[in-house]
């Protein structure tokens, strides 16, 4: 997790908390050497993935821990999507995401190869005389595909086989067969400029 941190400075700020929730990390523990680390617990107050807890000094005398040092707990998951998403995918919103484009990109971390299941809720971009595909692959392994009928909401499972697994990051990657701006479906009367293909209501993996 320190890598992590050390990789992405944004980290703290980001509402998705999955990475946290993957790992079994309740609490953080910030150690506050300096100016960076009070700059760090100041995004972790103002972030509703974490609760902060409080802060306490060091005690006196001889002290491996001479600074103080503030705990925050990590937030509930609420959101639906619980996966780490990657490449491919517009905002977060109260109801899910949209990806973008015609490929797209998550993941999440294994402690054991062992057997899992992708849970999936995801709606089409809806477009006159077009029918959305969706195929999903596992560290480059189909695991599965799904075809629109019209715009309904498809909620399904899909299991992941314990063969195509890594213990670590596994990377999930779905690709459709259009994508399309809103703004271009309804010749603009709706003016979202962004290139959409599929709505995901719910995506996460089990054990």
């Amino acid at each position: 997790m320190r890598y992590y941190f050390l990789s992405d400075q944004d980290a703290l700020s980001r509402p998705q908390i999955g990475l946290f929730q993957q790992y079994g990390i309740r609490y953080l523990f910030l150690h506050m050497y300096g100016e960076k680390e009070r700059e760090m617990w100041i995004t972790m107050q103002n972030n509703p993935a974490f609760r902060p807890v409080g802060c306490w000094d060091p005690l006196p005398g001889p002290n491996p821990w001479p600074y103080p040092i503030c705990v925050a707990e990590v937030a509930a998951a609420q959101e639906p999507i619980r996966v780490l998403l990657s490449d491919g995918w517009s905002g977060q919103e109260d109801w899910g995401v949209w990806a973008e484009g015609t490929r797209s990109t998550a993941g999440w971390i294994a402690d054991a190869q062992r057997d899992y299941s992708l849970q999936i809720g995801a709606f089409p971009l809806c477009v006159p005389g077009q029918r959305q595909r969706i195929s999903i692959k596992v560290n480059g392994q189909e695991i599965g595909a799904y075809q629109w009928e019209e715009c309904e909401l498809w909620e399904g499972e899909r299991p992941i086989p314990g063969s195509v697994v890594r213990i670590g990051w596994n990377e999930i990657t779905f690709e459709y067969a259009y994508a399309f701006s809103p703004a271009e479906v309804t010749r603009g009367q709706n003016p979202d400029p962004r290139v959409l293909s599929v709505g995901f209501t719910k995506l996460e993996v089990i054990k």
